[in-house]
């Protein structure tokens, strides 16, 4: 689990920890061993003793500011986010050292709390560093009036929204312990790259109070009570402008641009996100807080359209100014592969998330991702990517209910970013869904010079000779089954039904060749793939140990060495992949294998391949892809299991088939007779420097499934993990349960008899009666 590792502070608050979803576990555990009647006194007593503490002044106070006539005090709390693994510390140094000086100021008073979240500090790499770099940071604040609390997150980061989160409940407990009214906070976030620059706390706290939570549609706006927020005024390293003007970029991506001559600075979040300021029950009162939204950007556009559609807006304070450490990244559309990406650009998933929940209504989703491809090479499947993410966060409802109570994304158009950009894109888009209904060319086979490949491999034909070469696309023009079925209410369905679904990949996804690997008395499973799943393959090979052509039933007989039994199914599988790559290796895109039990939905493959995460490193690194399983529990012999099958895209086929032949070092085990293929697969890979990549979404749902559909459905984790293979195996990845274990487009599933192929393909395809 992560955890908060948070040290006694001058406040005497125990530890707080969480899970790795975020949620609290415990609050404060109990003294180890108490004396009952002591303990009784001192609840007692507590009244009295607190009475004597607050009115001698003893103890820690926290940081007050006076905003007004009447009296009132408000307490500022700042949080910033700093990934753990990132080596530069000394930016986050200067910017607890620069809230620290510019928020000294006797006319307001001098006490705050500082909270810096160091996220992702793993445990074998730098939580050394980082407990001292937390040591550190606490001293800067060893005085009565400052509170520094940093909050360590164990494990993979998790994000600027979800450490957020994380503080800021850390926060509402403190004050609740300290008797403080959640209204009478001021919340400052700030980059742990940047320097605040004047006595910011006059100017933003008027800026706060300017607009006492009034509604512009009160009626519209009955479910939120959102003040605004007061962003300070950037300015750049060497540069003496300020960016000031507020607008909105199509493409969302929010980084501060630069425009003509550099005297005009925009700031294209909506939200100048260098340091942002608010009443604490703003924040806590957002309608939208999605915690997949990892990078600071995408986060603060998340906050700005909350504020802007349900709530007074944002205001650029002139007077309160925050110098960036880092010289602005530049508007790269392209650099957008990854679900996380620190304080970067919002990525494409981010946007996609963005768009299902702020822009379901009119053309701008459309407009927002043509957009941001416009100027990609994988333009479409970067479109469809983000159109694909859109849809799942609008099927889930998790923030449209919430987000329908707020103002619409036309009157945001219409009112706060009216730009003529929005018609341009428009006319774009109109062009781009012309040109796309013209026939299409298969620009994927391209007629190249291939090198001569040396063969080592053969096979033999019905009558046992030589040189036989099987024709793989023999299955391409026999129909799969359409009959209705009967389909009983198992497990099995619920899971096909309720969570699993079935994609719809685009004409020009990649083209997968299917290898499934059997022997001669299996033959009678294999109508029950060739019936099924087995046409949506574009090129389709059953390896056996007997040549034969039947009705349903197409088989080869690879030679390879050592006999034909079950401890030897690596020589077999090691010769399939090799006369493979000897025959078919031009004609296709990516190569997917297992045995006569997987059930294999081709359909959901294809959109997986064709998604951005993938077509935007295919082309520079071998891709070995299934479930990752730990050999033993051994995070060190990571590999992909054979049950659900792995694929591969053409580099790794081609690092495969060549290093298993061709090494002289025999590191690949050419000689080695073992059934554990997969393990054996994955070793040869590894000594390559390629590991199983993690397939897993963006949910952490699975997509290779090792079991049937119901038994992932059913599946929990035994009182003693230790003594369960399948736990000890997928201990180090975050296992989840039930529904949540399948992706909602998962690729494969094991242990799949005829009658349940036949019977999940129905499922799958609507045939049930």
């Amino acid at each position: 689990h992560a955890q908060y590792v948070v040290s006694q502070t001058k406040t005497q608050m125990t530890n707080i920890t969480y899970n790795r979803n975020g949620y609290r576990r415990h609050n404060r555990p109990g003294p180890a061993n108490p004396i009952k009647v002591f303990s009784f006194i001192a609840v007692l007593l507590w009244p009295v003793i607190y009475f004597f503490i607050t009115s001698n002044n003893a103890g820690v106070r926290v940081a007050s500011v006076r905003h007004d006539n009447s009296g009132a005090r408000t307490k500022l709390a700042f949080v910033l986010h700093h990934d753990a693994s990132d080596n530069n510390n000394n930016f986050l140094i200067q910017a607890v050292q620069s809230i620290l000086d510019t928020t000294k100021n006797d006319e307001f008073g001098e006490t705050m709390v500082i909270l810096p979240v160091l996220d992702g500090a793993k445990e074998d790499e730098n939580l050394h560093a980082t407990k001292g770099l937390a040591q550190q940071l606490r001293e800067m604040g060893d005085h009565d009036d400052v509170i520094i609390q940093p909050l360590i997150h164990h494990d993979k980061p998790i994000g600027v929204t979800r450490t957020r989160l994380m503080a800021t409940e850390y926060l509402s407990t403190m004050a609740k312990e300290m008797n403080i009214n959640p209204a009478d906070i001021c919340l400052v976030l700030v980059r742990d790259d940047v320097v605040l620059q004047s006595h910011w706390t006059e100017p933003v706290l008027e800026a706060l109070h300017l607009y006492s939570a009034t509604m512009a549609n009160p009626d519209a706006l009955n479910a939120s009570r959102l003040s605004n927020i007061a962003s300070f005024a950037v300015q750049f390293p060497d540069s003496d402008h300020l960016g000031m003007n507020v607008e909105y970029n199509l493409a969302l991506d929010p980084q501060w641009k630069q425009q003509g001559d550099k005297t005009k600075l925009v700031l294209s979040a909506g939200l100048a996100g260098a340091a942002s300021a608010m009443r604490f029950r703003t924040f806590l009162d957002l309608v939208v807080q999605d915690q997949m939204l990892y990078s600071a950007s995408s986060a603060d556009l998340n906050m700005a359209l909350n504020v802007w559609l349900c709530g007074d807006g944002v205001d650029v304070v002139s007077d309160a100014r925050a110098l960036l450490l880092r010289s602005p990244a530049s508007s790269n559309h392209n650099d957008t592969t990854n679900t996380k990406n620190g304080n970067g650009s919002v990525t494409d998933f981010e946007a996609g998330r963005i768009a299902g929940t702020w822009m379901t209504d009119g053309p701008y989703s459309a407009m927002l991702f043509h957009a941001r491809s416009s100027a990609s090479s994988s333009s479409s499947s970067r479109a469809l990517y983000m159109q694909s993410v859109m849809e799942d966060v609008m099927e889930r409802r998790r923030y449209q209910d919430d987000a329908d109570r707020c103002r619409s994304f036309d009157h945001f158009i219409d009112h706060i970013n009216a730009s003529p950009d929005w018609a341009n894109i428009a006319m774009q888009l109109e062009e781009l869904e012309d040109n796309e209904k013209t026939e299409r060319t298969d620009e994927n086979v391209t007629q190249k010079n291939v090198k001569a490949i040396k063969r080592y491999t053969d096979a033999t034909d019905e009558n046992g000779n030589l040189g036989f070469v099987y024709n793989e696309k023999w299955l391409r023009n026999e129909p799969s089954i359409s009959d209705k079925m009967k389909c009983p209410q198992t497990t099995h369905k619920r899971m096909l039904t309720e969570k699993v679904q079935l994609a719809k990949p685009s004409p020009k996804a990649p083209k997968i060749f299917c290898v499934v690997y059997t022997i001669e008395k299996a033959h009678h499973k294999i109508p029950g793939i060739t019936s099924t799943w087995g046409p949506k393959c574009d090129g389709f090979l059953v390896a056996s140990t007997k040549t034969v052509t039947e009705p349903g039933i197409h088989t080869v007989n690879i030679v390879h060495e050592g006999p034909e039994e079950y401890n030897n199914i690596w020589q077999k599988v090691r010769s399939i992949w090799r006369y493979v790559y000897e025959n078919y290796f031009d004609e296709y895109d990516y190569f997917h294998i297992g045995g006569d039990d997987l059930f294999l939905i081709p359909e959901n493959l294809k959109y997986y391949l064709e998604s951005h995460e993938i077509t935007s490193i295919t082309d520079k690194q071998p891709l070995f892809m299934g479930r990752r399983f730990a050999e033993q529990g051994n995070t060190k012999r990571i590999f992909n299991s054979g049950g659900s099958g792995y694929t591969m895209n053409k580099l790794a086929m081609e690092l495969l088939a060549t290093q298993m032949y061709e090494r002289d070092d025999r590191l690949c085990a050419p000689k080695a007779h073992t059934f554990a293929e997969d393990v054996m697969v994955a070793s040869c890979f590894r000594v390559n420097k390629i590991f199983p990549y993690d397939t897993r979404d963006e949910f952490g749902s699975e997509r290779y499934m090792p079991f049937m559909p119901g038994h992932h459905l059913t599946y929990q984790a035994p009182k003693n993990p230790g003594n369960d293979w399948y736990m000890n195996y997928m201990g180090p990845f975050d296992l989840k349960f039930g529904l949540d274990h399948c992706s909602k487009y998962s690729v494969a599933f094991h242990y799949v008899q005829p009658d349940d192929m036949r019977l999940f393909y129905g499922m799958m395809h609507g045939l049930c009666q």
